[in-house]
């Protein structure tokens, strides 16, 4: 991963944002990507369709977060969208679609390199297993500051 590159742009970062399913707050985050050249127009209806299947839910000891993602054709380059919700929207969990999670903190991925995919995602799960520093994620209250902490911290 080069770190030079910036992947999470703090116009993709949505603060104590409002969401009323998983769909709407997937939505948000697909234009969010959108709107900062990340993803192409079909990656909303992609991701939306691959999270129905292949549900991305993580339930933590003490908040849920979601990773969704799709194929690499619907990104125009690499990036992150993040998610933090004034309050959690259900989720079906990962390799368990028929248990559900509340969550509060979704990272949706747009890579355009599936082997760059599998390296961020083992990142991730790394980084979900200090969950002291989920919760100083969840707390923080500017965008930037968020943008940058996650890139230290990731990358």
């Amino acid at each position: 991963m080069n770190s030079i590159e910036k992947i999470i742009h703090e116009n993709c970062v949505l603060l104590n944002v409002e969401a009323y399913d998983q769909h709407d707050i997937l939505s948000q985050l697909s234009d969010a990507l959108y709107k900062q050249g990340f993803v192409k127009d079909t990656f909303k209806h992609a991701v939306l369709e691959r999270e129905a299947e292949f549900p991305t839910g993580l339930p933590l000891v003490s908040i849920g977060v979601a990773i969704p993602h799709t194929d690499a054709y619907h990104v125009a380059r690499t990036g992150i969208g993040v998610a933090i919700l004034k309050k959690p929207v259900e989720f079906s969990v990962m390799g368990s679609p028929d248990d559900k999670v509340h969550v509060s903190i979704i990272l949706m991925l747009a890579m355009n390199d599936g082997k760059k995919q599998i390296e961020l995602l083992q990142r991730l799960m790394e980084f979900f297993q200090k969950e002291e520093k989920l919760l100083v994620l969840k707390d923080m209250k500017n965008e930037k500051e968020i943008a940058a902490y996650l890139e230290t911290e990731i990358f």
